[in-house]
């Protein structure tokens, strides 16, 4: 009976161990795709500002 305890208890513990990692993996994976889509944002606003400028650089010249 007490063999069977500690093989439950052994099975248990390699479990818990086994999902720590396999959540610790996604939640890098996660933050790691989190700060990507923040440099990506910000590569990308700069990128808008100047198209917007040279909207207005072309309508300018209609003398609008």
């Amino acid at each position: 009976m007490i063999i069977h305890q500690r093989i439950v208890s052994v099975f248990v513990l390699v479990v818990a161990l086994l999902l720590i990692t396999l959540d610790y993996y996604y939640s890098e994976k996660i933050n790691q795709k989190d700060v990507e889509i923040k440099l990506n944002s910000q590569l990308l606003v700069p990128d808008h500002s100047t198209s917007e400028k040279h909207h207005e650089d072309d309508s300018s010249p209609c003398g609008m």
